[in-house]
Protein backbone atom coordinates (compact mmCIF):
# COMPACT_ATOMS: atom_id res chain seq x y z
CA UNK A 1 0.00 0.00 0.00
CA UNK A 2 1.90 3.64 -1.48
CA UNK A 3 1.45 6.04 1.30
CA UNK A 4 1.17 9.43 0.48
CA UNK A 5 2.81 12.48 1.26
CA UNK A 6 1.50 15.73 2.32
CA UNK A 7 3.36 18.81 2.80
CA UNK A 8 1.74 21.43 4.73
CA UNK A 9 2.84 25.20 2.85
CA UNK A 10 2.38 28.22 5.09
CA UNK A 11 2.05 30.72 2.57
CA UNK A 12 1.24 33.23 5.04
CA UNK A 13 3.11 36.68 4.31
CA UNK A 14 4.86 36.15 7.97
CA UNK A 15 6.42 33.31 6.69
CA UNK A 16 7.35 34.85 3.45
CA UNK A 17 9.07 37.25 5.02
CA UNK A 18 11.54 34.26 7.45
CA UNK A 19 12.06 32.47 4.29
CA UNK A 20 13.15 35.70 2.65
CA UNK A 21 16.58 35.30 4.37
CA UNK A 22 18.72 37.73 1.36
CA UNK A 23 16.40 40.85 2.63
CA UNK A 24 16.84 40.15 6.19
CA UNK A 25 20.94 40.28 5.66
CA UNK A 26 22.21 43.44 7.43
CA UNK A 27 22.97 46.23 4.99
CA UNK A 28 26.71 46.27 5.77
CA UNK A 29 26.60 42.95 4.56
CA UNK A 30 25.38 42.78 1.72
CA UNK A 31 27.01 45.26 0.33
CA UNK A 32 30.38 44.08 1.25
CA UNK A 33 29.48 40.69 -0.69
CA UNK A 34 27.94 42.92 -4.15
CA UNK A 35 31.09 44.99 -3.59
CA UNK A 36 33.18 41.49 -4.57
CA UNK A 37 31.53 42.09 -8.29
CA UNK A 38 31.26 43.91 -11.13
CA UNK A 39 28.80 47.17 -10.20
CA UNK A 40 26.59 45.69 -13.43
CA UNK A 41 26.34 42.60 -11.90
CA UNK A 42 25.70 44.16 -8.45
CA UNK A 43 23.02 46.24 -10.22
CA UNK A 44 21.29 43.31 -11.74
CA UNK A 45 21.48 41.02 -8.38
CA UNK A 46 20.02 43.13 -6.55
CA UNK A 47 16.68 42.30 -8.40
CA UNK A 48 16.88 39.12 -6.58
CA UNK A 49 15.54 40.42 -3.33
CA UNK A 50 12.61 42.87 -3.63
CA UNK A 51 13.76 44.51 -0.43
CA UNK A 52 17.11 45.40 -2.06
CA UNK A 53 15.54 46.52 -5.40
CA UNK A 54 13.03 49.08 -3.54
CA UNK A 55 16.23 50.20 -1.53
CA UNK A 56 18.65 50.56 -4.70
CA UNK A 57 21.31 48.59 -2.85
CA UNK A 58 23.89 48.88 -5.65
CA UNK A 59 23.86 52.44 -5.35
CA UNK A 60 25.37 52.11 -1.51
CA UNK A 61 28.57 49.71 -2.64
CA UNK A 62 31.42 51.24 -1.36
CA UNK A 63 33.47 49.85 -3.98
CA UNK A 64 32.48 50.53 -7.80
CA UNK A 65 33.67 48.63 -10.80
CA UNK A 66 32.89 48.81 -14.45
CA UNK A 67 34.36 46.70 -16.95
CA UNK A 68 34.02 47.39 -20.56
CA UNK A 69 34.08 44.45 -22.93
CA UNK A 70 32.47 43.80 -26.32
CA UNK A 71 33.03 41.51 -29.27
CA UNK A 72 31.65 43.58 -31.86
CA UNK A 73 32.32 47.49 -32.47
CA UNK A 74 28.52 48.68 -31.06
CA UNK A 75 28.30 52.61 -30.36
CA UNK A 76 24.43 52.04 -28.22
CA UNK A 77 26.70 49.49 -26.12
CA UNK A 78 29.37 51.84 -25.40
CA UNK A 79 25.99 54.80 -24.62
CA UNK A 80 24.78 52.40 -22.42
CA UNK A 81 28.06 51.95 -20.76
CA UNK A 82 28.85 55.40 -20.48
CA UNK A 83 25.39 56.22 -18.67
CA UNK A 84 25.90 53.21 -16.34
CA UNK A 85 28.50 54.71 -14.78
CA UNK A 86 27.83 57.84 -15.05
CA UNK A 87 24.34 57.07 -13.28
CA UNK A 88 26.55 55.30 -10.62
CA UNK A 89 28.78 57.77 -9.96
CA UNK A 90 25.77 60.17 -9.33
CA UNK A 91 24.06 58.28 -7.18
CA UNK A 92 27.35 58.71 -4.81
CA UNK A 93 27.33 61.93 -4.91
CA UNK A 94 28.03 63.47 -1.43
CA UNK A 95 28.75 60.15 -0.51
CA UNK A 96 32.34 58.21 0.14
CA UNK A 97 33.36 55.57 -2.10
CA UNK A 98 36.63 53.23 -1.40
CA UNK A 99 37.51 52.16 -4.72
CA UNK A 100 36.76 52.96 -8.36
CA UNK A 101 38.23 50.66 -10.65
CA UNK A 102 37.86 51.42 -14.86
CA UNK A 103 39.13 48.15 -17.30
CA UNK A 104 38.58 48.49 -21.12
CA UNK A 105 39.56 45.63 -22.62
CA UNK A 106 37.65 46.41 -26.07
CA UNK A 107 38.54 48.68 -29.02
CA UNK A 108 36.77 52.11 -28.21
CA UNK A 109 36.13 53.73 -31.62
CA UNK A 110 32.80 55.23 -29.62
CA UNK A 111 34.96 56.14 -26.61
CA UNK A 112 35.75 60.20 -25.88
CA UNK A 113 37.83 61.69 -24.20
CA UNK A 114 35.67 64.26 -22.53
CA UNK A 115 33.85 60.55 -20.68
CA UNK A 116 36.94 59.81 -19.54
CA UNK A 117 37.58 63.19 -17.74
CA UNK A 118 34.18 63.02 -16.44
CA UNK A 119 34.30 59.35 -14.74
CA UNK A 120 37.80 60.62 -13.01
CA UNK A 121 36.19 64.01 -11.67
CA UNK A 122 33.29 62.07 -10.39
CA UNK A 123 35.41 59.38 -9.03
CA UNK A 124 37.03 62.66 -6.87
CA UNK A 125 34.12 64.60 -5.97
CA UNK A 126 33.12 61.10 -4.39
CA UNK A 127 36.24 60.91 -2.16
CA UNK A 128 37.57 57.80 -3.45
CA UNK A 129 40.16 56.25 -1.89
CA UNK A 130 41.74 54.18 -4.89
CA UNK A 131 41.15 55.15 -8.41
CA UNK A 132 42.43 52.05 -10.61
CA UNK A 133 42.00 52.65 -14.60
CA UNK A 134 43.10 50.19 -17.19
CA UNK A 135 42.71 50.99 -20.82
CA UNK A 136 44.61 49.01 -23.20
CA UNK A 137 46.04 50.14 -26.47
CA UNK A 138 43.48 51.38 -29.03
CA UNK A 139 44.70 54.72 -30.49
CA UNK A 140 41.30 56.19 -29.53
CA UNK A 141 42.24 56.48 -26.14
CA UNK A 142 45.88 58.07 -26.73
CA UNK A 143 43.74 61.57 -27.53
CA UNK A 144 43.13 61.72 -23.49
CA UNK A 145 45.46 64.56 -21.75
CA UNK A 146 44.76 65.19 -18.28
CA UNK A 147 46.37 67.94 -15.89
CA UNK A 148 48.17 66.91 -12.52
CA UNK A 149 45.42 68.87 -10.64
CA UNK A 150 42.62 66.56 -12.42
CA UNK A 151 43.82 63.96 -9.21
CA UNK A 152 44.12 66.31 -6.82
CA UNK A 153 42.34 64.76 -3.53
CA UNK A 154 42.33 64.94 0.16
CA UNK A 155 41.03 61.66 0.34
CA UNK A 156 43.02 59.14 -2.24
CA UNK A 157 45.21 56.57 -1.23
CA UNK A 158 46.13 54.82 -4.20
CA UNK A 159 46.24 55.99 -7.74
CA UNK A 160 47.04 53.03 -10.50
CA UNK A 161 46.83 54.38 -13.92
CA UNK A 162 47.89 51.41 -16.60
CA UNK A 163 46.99 53.76 -19.78
CA UNK A 164 48.27 55.61 -22.74
CA UNK A 165 47.49 58.60 -22.22
CA UNK A 166 49.17 61.80 -21.78
CA UNK A 167 49.92 63.56 -18.31
CA UNK A 168 50.64 67.70 -18.33
CA UNK A 169 51.38 70.09 -15.22
CA UNK A 170 50.16 73.05 -14.63
CA UNK A 171 50.97 76.09 -12.49
CA UNK A 172 48.82 75.14 -10.56
CA UNK A 173 50.32 71.43 -8.30
CA UNK A 174 49.07 68.91 -7.61
CA UNK A 175 48.05 67.70 -4.05
CA UNK A 176 47.60 64.36 -2.93
CA UNK A 177 47.94 64.35 1.20
CA UNK A 178 47.24 60.74 1.73
CA UNK A 179 48.89 59.26 -1.37
CA UNK A 180 50.68 56.40 -0.66
CA UNK A 181 50.67 54.53 -3.24
CA UNK A 182 51.52 56.30 -6.89
CA UNK A 183 51.62 53.52 -10.01
CA UNK A 184 52.23 55.59 -13.09
CA UNK A 185 52.17 53.23 -17.15
CA UNK A 186 51.28 56.05 -18.82
CA UNK A 187 53.84 59.09 -20.85
CA UNK A 188 54.51 62.67 -20.15
CA UNK A 189 52.23 64.88 -22.79
CA UNK A 190 55.16 66.67 -24.09
CA UNK A 191 57.64 64.01 -24.67
CA UNK A 192 60.52 63.03 -22.46
CA UNK A 193 63.24 65.43 -20.39
CA UNK A 194 62.09 68.28 -18.99
CA UNK A 195 58.75 67.89 -18.61
CA UNK A 196 59.22 64.23 -17.24
CA UNK A 197 61.32 65.59 -14.60
CA UNK A 198 58.57 68.37 -13.44
CA UNK A 199 55.71 65.77 -13.64
CA UNK A 200 57.37 63.86 -11.42
CA UNK A 201 59.09 65.86 -9.20
CA UNK A 202 55.62 67.79 -8.87
CA UNK A 203 53.88 64.51 -7.70
CA UNK A 204 56.97 63.54 -5.48
CA UNK A 205 56.71 67.04 -4.00
CA UNK A 206 53.15 67.07 -2.96
CA UNK A 207 52.64 63.43 -2.42
CA UNK A 208 54.27 64.34 1.49
CA UNK A 209 53.17 60.36 2.66
CA UNK A 210 53.97 58.43 -0.24
CA UNK A 211 55.40 55.00 0.32
CA UNK A 212 55.74 53.16 -3.44
CA UNK A 213 55.96 54.98 -6.78
CA UNK A 214 55.86 52.07 -9.78
CA UNK A 215 57.07 54.14 -12.72
CA UNK A 216 56.39 52.74 -16.46
CA UNK A 217 56.38 54.17 -20.00
CA UNK A 218 58.44 56.96 -21.73
CA UNK A 219 59.94 59.00 -18.91
CA UNK A 220 63.32 60.21 -19.21
CA UNK A 221 64.32 61.96 -16.60
CA UNK A 222 68.07 63.95 -16.81
CA UNK A 223 68.22 65.45 -13.23
CA UNK A 224 67.34 65.72 -9.73
CA UNK A 225 64.46 63.82 -8.10
CA UNK A 226 64.23 63.63 -4.56
CA UNK A 227 61.78 61.61 -2.62
CA UNK A 228 59.90 62.21 0.43
CA UNK A 229 61.32 60.46 2.98
CA UNK A 230 58.27 58.17 3.15
CA UNK A 231 58.85 56.45 0.08
CA UNK A 232 60.02 53.01 0.54
CA UNK A 233 59.51 51.11 -2.93
CA UNK A 234 60.77 52.83 -6.25
CA UNK A 235 60.59 50.99 -9.71
CA UNK A 236 61.15 52.34 -13.11
CA UNK A 237 60.39 50.34 -16.05
CA UNK A 238 61.36 52.02 -19.52
CA UNK A 239 62.98 52.15 -22.82
CA UNK A 240 64.93 54.84 -21.50
CA UNK A 241 67.29 54.90 -18.38
CA UNK A 242 67.09 56.98 -15.36
CA UNK A 243 69.72 59.00 -17.39
CA UNK A 244 72.54 61.08 -15.51
CA UNK A 245 69.71 61.20 -12.72
CA UNK A 246 70.73 62.45 -8.89
CA UNK A 247 68.40 60.46 -6.64
CA UNK A 248 67.31 61.21 -3.06
CA UNK A 249 65.28 59.03 -1.08
CA UNK A 250 66.57 58.49 2.46
CA UNK A 251 64.58 55.61 3.48
CA UNK A 252 64.32 53.31 0.16
CA UNK A 253 64.36 49.81 1.20
CA UNK A 254 63.83 48.52 -2.35
CA UNK A 255 64.98 50.20 -5.88
CA UNK A 256 64.53 48.75 -9.66
CA UNK A 257 65.13 50.60 -12.59
CA UNK A 258 65.03 48.77 -15.93
CA UNK A 259 68.54 50.41 -17.13
CA UNK A 260 70.73 51.25 -14.35
CA UNK A 261 73.85 51.24 -16.76
CA UNK A 262 73.63 55.56 -16.78
CA UNK A 263 72.43 56.36 -13.38
CA UNK A 264 75.17 59.15 -12.07
CA UNK A 265 74.47 58.81 -8.29
CA UNK A 266 72.58 56.96 -5.95
CA UNK A 267 71.81 58.09 -2.60
CA UNK A 268 70.01 55.48 -0.61
CA UNK A 269 71.33 54.80 2.51
CA UNK A 270 68.64 52.43 3.72
CA UNK A 271 68.26 50.46 0.65
CA UNK A 272 68.05 46.67 1.34
CA UNK A 273 66.95 44.85 -2.02
CA UNK A 274 68.08 46.48 -5.24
Amino acid sequence: MRKSLKIAIDSSPNNDKEKDRLSNLPEDIVCQILSHVDTSIACRTSALSKDWNRRSVWTMLPDLSFHYWSPLYSPYYYRGFNEFVNKALDSRKGKHIRRFHLHFSSEGRSFRPSDFQKWISGAIECAAEEINIELNRDSCFHQIELSLTDFSSATLTTLKLYVHISIFATNSPVWLPKLKILDLSTHPCQGCGMEAERLVNSFLSNCPVLQEFYLNGEWNMMSIVRAPYTLKKLSHASQFSLNSSVIEAAYLIFFKDSLMSNMNSIDFPSLIKM
